[in-house]
């Protein structure tokens, strides 16, 4: 390259870098040269620029190291019988800017990953976790960059939701969960301290439930579990959520014996803590994957606007023909039960679909996905609440026409309060607030 092409190619570069995506005839107009020019200096550049879009749209940008690791990344997808295919590539631009491509899709995202992607992002408990052991200079990663988002991705070991993976691919190492349960408690017992040892004090009590996971080897297969645990019991908050950990497994017993699909748990009891294991739905056996997406992520992606509420969401999706009436309905039942059980947290996170064809994100359709975090919420011990006494929740009012969807969540609110008062488990203070709860909810 003769020395005027080399400075035409350092404007280019210099462009890109401060002014992201651009145009060949942009690139003219602010170099003064001409088109052939231009296009022999992007020639020049080209393991550093990276063409985005088609014809007439298309844009160049410059690629971007991940913090030492490679801009362009692999894009896997592995399906129910553990076999993972790749799915395209995804690249990592100047200005926060991400390109993909594979199985007909071709977009752009700008500081955030796509829809479809967004359960690699670190986040919830889960990611705040693994924050604190990153070094970055804040911890919390809903204040994370997109590029570093993408390096924890890569850099770590993760067993995150759904059936997508960046990077190569690599083992997933998780602790091993004994079948003895009352080994498995002792367990359990002993990764809880680890995890609480990395909290700051208090955390865990006004902040999302602690968790963490692990799999099981059982007679009729095997299973990948999360696991919530409650703070040290015999301390206010650790009797509070020993209580609301027995009512989440009584509330999500109740709706898969109404034919509701939910996360399969089970309750484990040490001396010391409180357990509540939920089977993952996105995992199916040793190796097998289900794709899932959270509410939140579809909801941006497909409607838009500041979500309402389930319900609302979920009948948006089904005019649209992305997820089935049925499923829309299941959508306002789970809602109307929750109101009715005191849970004043189904926010857009805590309700998921499956992704039917991660093949087919060109024209996505979406299947509910079993129910999870369902149970009096209002109940949850608060940072800086010094009574730890129960008080009976406001309850909404019956809605009005009396629809077959209201009829069946009050029955299974009515079945939820009713059998809580009568629970061996949870303190006299609940069972006794359980039966009022009941009380009030039978008035007409």
């Amino acid at each position: 390259m003769n020395i005027p092409n080399k400075q035409v190619a350092s404007a280019v570069r210099a462009l890109l870098g401060t002014r992201g995506l651009l145009s060949s005839v942009e690139l003219q107009r602010a170099t003064g040269k001409t088109q052939s020019t231009v296009s022999r200096a992007l020639a020049a550049l080209a393991p550093e620029v990276q063409a985005v879009g088609r014809a007439r749209a298309t844009r160049y940008a410059l690629l971007r190291d991940i913090m030492g690791h490679a801009a362009r990344q692999p894009v896997f997808v592995t399906d129910a019988v553990g076999l993972a295919t790749q799915w395209g590539e995804l690249l990592f631009l100047e200005g926060e800017r991400l390109h993909l491509k594979g199985a007909n899709v071709d977009i752009g995202t700008l500081r955030e990953l796509p829809w479809f992607l967004d359960p690699l992002r670190s986040q919830g408990f889960l990611g705040r976790l693994r924050g604190s052991t990153m070094g970055f200079a804040d911890g919390n990663p809903d204040h994370w960059t997109l590029e570093q988002q993408l390096y924890v991705l890569l850099a770590f070991e993760h067993d995150g939701p759904g059936a997508f993976t960046l990077g190569e691919l690599r083992g997933e190492l998780l602790p091993e969960a004994p079948l003895d349960v009352s080994a498995r408690a002792d367990h359990y017992d002993r990764l809880a301290r680890d995890v609480a040892s990395t909290l700051p004090a208090g955390s865990s009590a006004g902040g999302e439930q602690p968790k963490f996971l692990v799999h099981l080897e059982t007679p009729q297969g095997y299973q990948r579990l999360i696991v919530k645990f409650s703070p040290p019991r015999g301390t206010p908050f650790g009797e509070r959520w020993h209580d609301l950990l027995h009512a989440e497994a009584l509330a999500l017993g109740l709706l898969q014996a109404h034919g509701i699909a939910t996360a399969a748990t089970r309750v484990v009891e040490s001396p010391q803590r409180t357990y509540l294991e939920s089977v993952r739905f996105d995992r199916i056996g040793l190796n097998g994957k289900r794709h899932v997406v959270p509410l939140s992520a579809v909801h941006r992606a497909f409607i838009g606007g500041a979500p309402r509420h389930w319900a609302a969401s979920g009948d948006a999706l089904a005019a649209q023909g992305k997820l089935s009436g049925e499923d829309a309905r299941t959508v306002r039942v789970l809602r109307a039960f929750g109101r009715l059980i005191g849970n004043n947290d189904m926010h857009t996170g805590n309700l998921s679909f499956f992704l039917e064809d991660p093949m087919a994100l060109a024209s996505p359709r979406f299947v509910l996905a079993p129910a999870y975090d369902m149970l009096p919420m209002g109940f949850k011990p608060g940072e800086f609440r010094d009574e730890m006494g129960y008080t009976p929740l406001a309850l909404p009012d019956a809605e009005a026409g009396a629809s077959d969807v209201a009829r069946l969540a009050r029955d299974m609110a009515m079945a939820f309060w009713s059998q809580l008062a009568l629970h061996p488990k949870v303190s006299e203070a609940l069972r006794q607030t359980a039966s009022a709860q009941a009380e009030m909810l039978s008035k007409p």
